[in-house]
């Protein structure tokens, strides 16, 4: 009986302790799990990379006056009068709304990119060098 018992907890002790060791594996291995803000900033930076997309194909434009390190600019959530250039639209008419939650800057071939990561990213601050 007392081999029985110990058997029952080695095996209770295991049940119990694989959800551990299998997380602990996946933070170690893949990272760990991003937060709201982070994903928020990956959607947004790819909706606001789209909407560029969209604008520089439907004007026919190869490129955008840049927004970046180069032109010691700040980072930018309005959208009603940018990105400016000759033939280019703001991309205000393709979104939803005029302003985003973060900051962000773009170069002259239209790659859009937040001027910083979360939390920063949702203060106005200096575009760095694009990623």
């Amino acid at each position: 009986m007392k081999r029985f018992h110990k058997i029952a907890v080695t095996i209770v002790i295991g049940l119990l302790a694989a959800p551990i060791i299998l997380y602990a594996f996946y933070v170690l291995t893949l990272g760990p799990f991003p937060t709201s803000k982070e994903a928020a900033l990956a959607a947004e930076t790819e909706t606001m990379q789209t909407a560029m997309n969209a604008m520089m194909a439907d004007k026919n434009i190869n490129t955008v006056s840049a927004n970046d390190d180069t032109t010691s600019s700040l980072g930018v959530n309005t959208w009603t009068n940018l990105p400016a250039g000759p033939d280019a639209a703001a991309l205000g008419g393709y979104l939803k709304k005029d302003t985003t939650k973060f900051y962000y800057c773009w170069t002259q071939s239209g790659e859009v990119y937040p001027h910083a990561s979360h939390p920063v990213g949702e203060q106005p601050g200096p575009c760095p060098a694009p990623p």
